[in-house]
């Protein structure tokens, strides 16, 4: 059984902390040396515009989950049918399935 969630949380956890890393250095560009609070109020609209995108992209991308468990949300990878012989190409064969020419 392959668990997938696992994984894809820690690459979403590895992309934020990339982008975690950029933030000392754009708050400290902002911030400057303090003479200036307008550049302070740029880096609060930056902030409120990328909140706002995640919002529509949830309003247009997600769906109802609330409360309900993930296998009831999206169907388990594990949950696909296995192949049957005959989908398999010759060469393909699981040893000791009695298909090859000398059984």
């Amino acid at each position: 059984m392959r668990c997938v969630p696992a994984p894809a949380i820690a690459v979403f956890f590895a992309i934020a902390q990339c982008f975690g890393a950029i933030g000392p250095i754009l708050d400290g560009a902002l911030i400057g040396a303090g003479h200036d609070p307008f550049r302070l109020f740029i880096g609060y609209l930056i902030g409120g515009a990328v909140m706002i995108i995640g919002g529509l992209v949830e309003l247009l991308l997600g769906v109802p989950a609330q409360g309900q468990p993930l296998e009831a949300v999206a169907r388990p990878l594990s949950a696909v049918a296995p192949l049957t012989k005959a989908a398999y190409s010759p060469g393909m064969l699981p040893s000791g399935t009695g298909t090859s020419a000398a059984a």
